[in-house]
């Protein structure tokens, strides 16, 4: 079925009658506070490597810059030259 489709299928159109349980509600909860624990355990350490490396994005940005405007010049066409 065409995913433009489903929002016309009867079951989609019922109202909902049944509210959310108790114990689906904490489930939940659980599973968001999970899911977002992870952004917390990895911010500080992705804020320092971006402090330690800042002063060699310059340096990055051009290399690549110069890597855009050669336009692979004088390089071999196959990425790994002992490859057929």
């Amino acid at each position: 079925m065409p995913h433009f489709l489903v929002a016309l299928h009867p079951r989609a159109l019922k109202p909902h009658a049944s509210r959310p349980t108790r114990q689906l509600l904490l489930a939940n909860r659980a599973h968001a506070c999970t899911c977002c624990a992870t952004q917390a355990i990895v911010a500080l350490p992705a804020y320092l490597f971006v402090e330690t490396f800042q002063q060699l994005l310059p340096v990055a940005l051009g290399f690549a810059a110069g890597c855009m405007v050669s336009g692979g010049e004088g390089v071999q066409t196959r990425a790994i030259p002992w490859m057929p």
